[in-house]
């Protein structure tokens, strides 16, 4: 049992010799990573109050990267296109830009963002 043990030891201690005689060493090399933007936002209709429950407009308008785009007909669609293309969907940001009474706090523009390696 003890030379098994012996033996184990040499073997790894061989082997790491062997990868610094060749000159191979661990990659200290960070990963550098490119990111996306998609940014989508709705309107509410004005003039309503607390006691009139309305709903918002469609996500209507759309930017990438800060560049208006067509509204997707299919949000998901959407992703799927950006997945084919290496980005991955790190998180969606909703925020509240409006300030009135009867819609503060209500979700008027979500940013999502992706990354991908470069």
């Amino acid at each position: 049992m003890k030379n098994i043990r012996y033996f184990l030891l040499a073997t790894v201690l061989l082997g790491l010799a062997g990868c610094a005689a060749y000159g191979l060493k661990a990659s200290t090399a960070r990963q550098a990573w490119e990111y996306k933007s998609i940014v989508r936002t709705r309107a509410f209709p004005t003039g309503n109050s607390v006691e009139t429950a309305v709903a918002a407009t469609e996500w209507n308008t759309w930017y990438e990267d800060g560049q208006p785009i067509a509204a997707p007909a299919d949000p998901l669609a959407k992703v799927n296109q950006l997945g084919g293309e290496g980005w991955e969907l790190i998180s969606i940001t909703p925020r509240s830009s409006l300030a009135s009474d009867w819609t503060a706090g209500t979700t008027s523009d979500e940013t999502w963002l992706f990354k991908r390696p470069k």
